[in-house]
């Protein structure tokens, strides 16, 4: 018991550090990559977020029209093992 116990536990560790990636789409139809929530910067008024190098950046409020997860992403890119038939 103790063992299912402490392997739930690191696992739970474990997938609390990974870093969720999430899509900031702009107001002239791009789209930013985030790795981790993006903040925002009332003084700067706009959002940081983190590059997938760990790079810190600003893009302007002004800018974002939706800050959502990748997982909510209506055009993910399909693997090539999908794609042959």
């Amino acid at each position: 018991m103790k063992r299912i116990v402490c392997g739930l536990l690191l696992l739970a560790l474990f997938a609390a550090g990974c870093s969720t990636r999430y899509d900031i789409k702009l107001n002239n139809g791009g789209t930013i990559v985030a790795y981790g929530k993006p903040r925002y910067n009332r003084e700067l008024d706009g959002y940081v977020y983190k590059d997938e190098m760990g790079s810190n950046y600003l893009v302007g409020a002004f800018k974002v029209a939706v800050i959502q997860p990748s997982s909510f992403r209506a055009d993910k890119p399909k693997g090539p093992y999908l794609e042959r038939q």
